[in-house]
């Protein structure tokens, strides 16, 4: 009788141990479980995290092509303020992008780009904000002072510019070669037409008979309106001196000497006024043209257009 109790209570322990090991093992189970899905979305987590930065940095290069886009066919950046749009960003993420704009008393534009990139549940946030100007918005864009100059409409003067549109100087001289590439320097002695750029190393001069001339001109160092034989001048076109130090200057007109299109100097622009008996006036005026700005030269700047980038800046949100 001893024996088959003894043998009872040993078969008892048995299955309380069986009972306990097995609980053990469904703990350990469900501990590794639990660690491998833990360490499963830490790892989509890590790399939702760069996806979802990447979406937001590709949002905010697609807009900033967009408004350089906008900007050669349009006068104002305002019509922007408040836009958004959501953009497929490939690769299961996607990215919504605002746009803010406003204008400072200096002639500039404000703008802040937020753009929020999303993968699975991540997001990630870029604000981007720049400083910038629309070069085409004046007849008269230079880092210098300008003195005794006109422009029609007046108030389209823009002075002491702290930054000038960026070109492949290389591309503009393989554009002008090779009949209106001159290596050294120009002057224009009769009537002259053409709407393709001159690319002038040196100076460019107009003598006293080049009073109606079309061109678009990329000059390297000075350029000086002789007086001219004529009461009335004209030159339709751009002339684009881009170096530091670079000096425009107009002499003395009879009457009235007139640029159709655009000036844009990284330097001074001086002309001398005219007089007759207690009368005078700016003798050289400078007619407002956004299209031929654009069409003839601003369109090849490595912008694509006529903004200019004057600061900008990064700000990273979680």
């Amino acid at each position: 009788m001893c024996a088959i109790k003894k043998f009872k209570e040993e078969k008892g322990f048995t299955l309380i141990n069986t009972l306990i090991f097995l609980m053990f093992l469904g703990l350990m189970g469900i501990t590794l479980v639990t660690l491998v899905v833990a360490d499963i979305r830490m790892q989509t987590l890590n790399m939702d995290e760069p996806r979802a930065f990447y979406a937001a940095q590709s949002g905010v290069e697609y807009t900033l092509r967009g408004i350089f886009e906008q900007a050669a066919s349009h006068s104002t950046l305002g019509f922007l303020n408040n836009y958004t749009e959501t953009l497929n960003t490939g690769n299961g993420t996607s990215c919504t992008i605002k746009i803010l704009v406003s204008s400072s008393s200096n002639g500039t534009d404000n703008l802040q780009i937020k753009a929020t990139g999303k993968s699975n549940n991540v997001l990630r946030a870029v604000v981007k904000t720049i400083n910038v100007t629309d070069v085409s918005k004046y007849a008269i864009y230079t880092t210098g002072t300008v003195s005794h100059v006109s422009t029609l409409p007046g108030g389209k003067i823009k002075q002491h510019a702290t930054t000038m549109p960026f070109f492949d100087y290389d591309q503009l001289r393989d554009m002008a070669k090779p009949t209106q590439y001159y290596p050294h320097s120009l002057t224009l002695s009769s009537f002259t037409f053409s709407n393709n750029i001159t690319f002038v190393e040196d100076d460019l001069t107009f003598s006293k008979f080049a009073w109606l001339n079309t061109g678009n001109f990329v000059v390297g160092k000075n350029t000086l309106i002789k007086q001219s034989s004529a009461l009335l001048g004209w030159t339709g076109g751009n002339i684009f001196m881009p170096f530091s130090g670079a000096d425009f200057h107009s002499e003395k007109q009879p009457f009235l000497r007139f640029l159709n299109g655009g000036l844009i100097v990284n330097g001074d622009i001086s002309a001398v006024r005219g007089h007759f008996l207690w009368f005078s006036w700016n003798s050289l005026q400078v007619i407002y043209n956004r299209n031929r700005m654009n069409n003839y030269l601003l369109n090849y700047s490595l912008n694509g257009g006529p903004i200019v980038v004057n600061s900008s800046n990064w700000k990273i949100s979680h």
